[in-house]
């Protein structure tokens, strides 16, 4: 009984691991990580390929996510309100920073991101953000520190298809400068857009919420008046987001960034 305990425990800690690291994984790096030999990683790894939490990756000696990762990681989500979970965070940005804050959720299907939940500005000149209303994610920071996090073909892919105009009429960036702003984004790890490219007149900070296995499941962006944007403390507030994202990542998916 001992021993099966200890079994499942190791299983435990094996399938968290497994579901924070960000990239693949090996026998090796599992035996590092749990302080088991590498023949006990081994057999551990291997319950979880029989059991379909993960598969080997192609011909190499890697694992990553199975299919029953994947379903387990959808019916965790299916029960959990993120919009519930994120609100003390997004309050604590309105709080500190004076700006609204809000919520956007990516749908993966079409590559938009729609503002699920948004705490307004206390000051007088503020915005009222439309809600649930998808956006492409080519469009705006809100859009764009998604699209910088997706795979290399997705982003090829809508980098040749921008459409003529953002939603407020707005020039699109040309495939260069587009590339270009999302490499830089990967670097800080936040965006900024000061074109007003969703909300005339409005400049904008957002950051991606991670999920299990570093996918992207939306933002959190602050939308400023132009005559009010904080140069100098952009990049503090830019961790105030970052921060309130990791929280809800925590929250939502019981994992943290490594």
């Amino acid at each position: 009984m001992e021993n099966d305990r200890g079994t499942v425990e190791r299983a435990l800690r094996l399938i968290t691991y497994v579901a924070s690291v960000n990239g693949d994984i090996s026998i090796k790096s599992v035996s590092e990580e749990m302080k088991l030999p590498q023949s006990t990683a081994h057999r551990l790894v291997q319950q979880l390929v029989a059991s379909g939490f993960l598969q080997r990756k192609g011909s190499s000696r890697t694992y990553e996510f199975g299919p029953a990762m994947y379903r387990l990681g959808a019916v965790i989500s299916s029960r959990v309100d993120i919009v519930q979970l994120a609100r003390p965070a997004l309050e604590r940005v309105v709080g500190h920073t004076n700006e609204g804050c809000a919520l956007g959720l990516f749908r993966e299907q079409d590559c938009t991101v729609s503002f699920a939940a948004h705490i307004e500005s206390p000051l007088p000149l503020r915005y009222r953000i439309a809600l649930h209303e998808p956006v492409s994610i080519l469009w705006g920071a809100s859009g764009r520190c998604i699209l910088a996090f997706q795979p290399p073909e997705v982003i090829d892919k809508l980098a040749h298809s921008v459409p003529s105009k953002s939603p407020t009429g707005k020039a699109p960036m040309s495939r260069r400068e587009l590339l270009k702003d999302l490499e830089a984004i990967r670097a800080c790890g936040y965006a900024v857009n000061q074109r007003g490219e969703k909300i005339a007149g409005a400049s904008g900070i957002s950051v991606p919420i991670f999920g299990i296995g570093d996918k992207v499941l939306g933002c959190l962006s602050m939308t400023i008046p132009e005559s009010r944007y904080p140069a100098g403390k952009e990049s503090t507030f830019a961790r105030l987001l970052i921060d309130a994202a990791s929280e809800i990542r925590v929250l939502f998916t019981g994992t943290s960034p490594r």
